[in-house]
């Protein structure tokens, strides 16, 4: 496929990354020579330095061949434009990175599709939403929505007292719970495991669990402790995430507090939200700002700052301190292997990477094989929906039949609007769609399984 990214900041380049291991021909614009050059030294692209709404600049990128437009520059006016243009050449796909949904309207309608854009990306908002997922229960770590919005998969962090340490799979005690569920992957000493039915849970375990969504919520409310609510947040920094976050919270009646060290950005959240934020003007890597923010009583605390290494230095002092949970936001991809590994950190979410995997989804193969593809965050691993076609290998095939790579998991089969957890005995059918859990290495042994013998994507 032939790719042109607009932007060669930390969102373009990651989507150059994944793009260009997939094979595609990626052309980035940017206006930056410097951002371009560093680029090239460890792609395989083509750069071209201009002004990405300009369709000059288009045409010297070989929009005239371009099949997907990703414009994810640091400018939405530009982004808007460059999308509006490419979509008038003939482009097939566009997709646009904006700051806020605020930029349409649907009352005036004037919205994305007004101007043939065909998806837009929205990070800040995103990320939000990541946050907001792992902020119900102080075990959880993380959520993952699928094509199915009743499928689910979340990972919880297994505490000493949890009934599912000590745990043989295969001697669950719940069995109706353990057949409507996947264990579908283990973070454990930073390692990423397999699950079997000998596997044993132990402290300390990251556990993925996919399936039905009030399934997996059982799940996890099975394995929590009895005070695992979240009622008490403290937000670090009046940045695009942070304030939105604690609107989104004041909203849903938290109890929040937020530090913000530039007095005009605390005023002008205060103007923002109202009374129901408490605003504490001062320096977050500071024990005494953390204590006066009730730090150590916190039930969670949220680093969304602008420098990743602050966000990161005020959650270790915020763990100390005491706060139960510590959530923190990063911007550059660096950090995407280096949250998980810190165990002062509890959740980690890089904008980047979230904004990655939305356009990741949105895009598929252009084949229909693939609907998804989405980089989890704590582990070094993919999620991948097949759609099983008709004379594929596997179709008509139980699971325990099919050779499935070691190193992958099935984890979820989504039939005629049900979720179906993974056993031995299940029989894929024409028009399935698998979900499977696989490192980049082994997809190309995947996908072969699930689509027609000789039939290859475009």
């Amino acid at each position: 496929m032939n790719i042109i990214i607009l932007g060669a900041g930390e969102l373009g380049k990651y989507l150059a990354t994944i793009f260009s291991l997939d094979k595609h021909d990626i052309t980035v614009i940017d206006q930056d020579d410097e951002l371009l050059t560093r680029l090239r030294d460890r792609l395989d692209v083509m750069t071209i330095t201009g002004n990405g709404a300009e369709i000059g600049t288009l045409k010297k990128a070989g929009i005239g061949d371009c099949e997907l437009m990703v414009a994810v520059s640091g400018d939405q006016a530009t982004n808007v434009l460059a999308c509006q243009v490419a979509s008038h050449l003939g482009v097939t796909r566009t997709i646009c990175k904006l700051n806020s949904s605020c930029f349409f309207s649907e009352d005036d309608n004037f919205t994305a599709s007004t101007l043939n854009i065909d998806k837009v990306v929205l990070p800040v908002e995103e990320c939000v939403d990541k946050i907001l997922g792992v902020l119900d229960n102080h075990i959880v770590t993380e959520k993952i929505l699928f094509s199915d919005p009743n499928a689910l998969m979340t990972s919880f962090e297994v505490l000493p007292s949890a009934p599912l340490a000590g745990t043989r799979i295969r001697d669950f005690p719940v069995p109706d719970l353990l057949n409507s569920v996947r264990f579908a992957a283990i973070l454990r000493d930073h390692q990423h495991l397999i699950p079997h039915g000998d596997t044993i849970f132990v402290p300390g375990d990251q556990v993925y669990v996919a399936g039905p969504k009030e399934k997996v919520e059982s799940m996890v409310a099975w394995n929590s402790p009895k005070d695992a609510s979240i009622t008490r947040v403290v937000i670090v920094g009046a940045s695009r995430i942070g304030s939105k976050l604690a609107a989104e919270l004041a909203g849903d009646s938290y109890e929040v507090r937020l530090i913000e060290q530039d007095e005009k950005d605390g005023k002008r959240l205060l103007d923002e939200i109202g009374a129901e934020v408490m605003v504490i003007n001062g320096d977050p890597t500071e024990n005494e700002v953390l204590m006066e923010a009730g730090v150590d009583v916190c039930d969670a605390f949220v680093s969304a700052l602008d420098d990743d290494e602050e966000n990161i230095l005020s959650c270790i002092l915020a763990k100390r301190i005491g706060a139960k949970k510590v959530v923190t936001v990063t911007n550059k991809s660096e950090y995407i292997d280096i949250i998980p590994a810190m165990e002062m950190i509890d959740c980690g979410f890089t904008s980047s990477l979230v904004a990655v995997n939305t356009v990741l989804r949105s895009i598929g193969t252009g084949s229909g094989t693939i609907s998804i593809d989405a980089i989890l965050h704590r582990i070094n691993a993919y999620l991948y929906e097949f759609k099983v076609q008709e004379g594929a290998p596997a179709c008509g095939m139980k699971v325990d039949e099919i050779k499935f790579p070691l190193a992958a998991v099935l984890a979820l089969v989504f039939r005629n609007g049900q979720v179906l957890a993974v056993t031995g005995n299940l029989e894929l059918h024409k028009g399935d769609v698998v979900v499977t859990i696989a490192n980049r290495k082994t997809f190309n042994q995947i996908e072969p399984l699930f689509r027609k013998k000789g039939f290859f994507p475009v």
